[in-house]
This record gives structure tokens, C-alpha cells and sequence, in this order.
């Protein structure tokens, strides 16, 4: 996989082993505890609010969502629906 990000995500935002991380913008993930493979789910309601703590992101729209293994950035989507389908089929 070929890497697309230049500046490497804080390490609070990756997951831990196995499992994934996603950061969510403008829609939150409901259960996100029965999704498999889901460590971590950190939501921010608006495009402002993360832009102002994670400018490197270069989170562009809302809803969007990234999705981080315990080393980098594995997917970026503004479907909520091709979020999660990544983490349980990579599991």
C-alpha cells in the first residue's frame, strides 16, 4: 500500500493489535461496540472542530471518516457504510 500521507497522524489515533481505529466527522457510528473489529471511535460534530485539533488530517467535508491500523491511515471515506464494511472485512 503505497502511502498518500506525508505527515504521519498522531499515535493516539491509531489502534491498537489487530484491531482499528476510526475517526468519525459530522455523523457518529451508533454500536460502534458490536462492530468487530472496532477499537476506537473518536467523534468530532463538526469539520471546525477537527481541523482545529488534527490540521494534518486535511479532513475536507462532513461526514467523513478515517480509519487507522496501529501504523497508519488505511482508509478515508465519507460513506459511513464503506467505513465499516473496511474494518469487519480486514479484521
Amino acid at each position: 500500500m503505497e502511502k498518500q500521507y506525508a505527515d504521519s497522524p498522531p499515535r493516539e489515533l491509531f489502534s491498537d493489535g489487530e484491531e482499528y481505529s476510526i475517526l468519525a466527522v459530522g455523523e457518529d457510528i451508533d454500536h460502534s461496540e458490536e462492530i468487530m473489529g472496532l477499537n476506537q471511535v473518536r467523534y468530532f460534530s463538526s469539520l471546525e472542530e477537527v481541523k482545529n485539533q488534527y490540521p494534518d488530517l486535511k479532513v475536507e467535508g462532513s461526514p467523513f471518516f478515517i480509519i487507522f491500523n496501529d501504523k497508519e491511515v488505511v482508509l478515508r471515506t465519507s460513506e459511513l457504510n464503506k467505513a465499516i464494511r473496511f474494518v469487519e472485512e480486514n479484521y
